[in-house]
């Protein structure tokens, strides 16, 4: 049995160490011309996404490593975290359905590819509120395709059923 300081540590630390890789190899591996057809209006290359995406795993891995100390109710309790065999089947299957994500979004492109997985995770994890399930599944996809096709210029994949 690990104590939760000791899981919250160990996440922080992992956390920091995939954020360092991120910054340090992903870009290179990115395309960093500007967006075709964007001109000046956008800034932004696609080698600034994964950039982003670093630095908030570091601030996530420093908050898991501060909360115990920072965010902790009492100092002396240091209750021992176990794991049951529902919480690994939980974590199992929601590996396997992010693993399914890339073929999907390969297939049917971002906005339907990202409203399946979002809607297979929701009804798996219990949601069964039609606001939720709409607001999460749906209108969330929606917003990010607009925020990034429209504001960014940033292109998603569109998929090769439906592109």
């Amino acid at each position: 049995m690990m104590s939760e300081k000791k899981i919250n540590l160990s996440i922080g630390i992992v956390s920091i160490i995939l954020s360092c890789a991120i910054y340090f190899l992903v870009p290179f591996e990115v395309n960093n011309d500007p967006i075709p057809g964007t001109g000046d209006l956008v800034r932004i290359t696609p080698a600034a996404i994964p950039l982003i995406c670093a630095v908030a795993f570091v601030v996530i891995g420093g908050l898991f490593i501060l909360q115990p100390y920072v965010f902790s109710k009492s100092d002396d309790q240091d209750d021992d975290v176990t794991f049951s065999q529902d919480g690994l089947v939980r974590g199992c299957v929601t590996l396997l359905i992010v693993i399914s994500y890339p073929a999907l979004l390969e297939a049917l492109g971002f906005l339907l590819g990202t409203t399946v997985i979002l809607f297979a995770l929701n009804l798996y994890f219990g949601t069964r509120k039609i606001w939720q399930l709409v607001l999460g599944a749906v209108i969330l996809p929606i917003c990010i395709t607009y925020i990034f096709g429209s504001l960014m210029y940033v292109p998603l994949p569109k998929g090769y059923l439906f592109g």
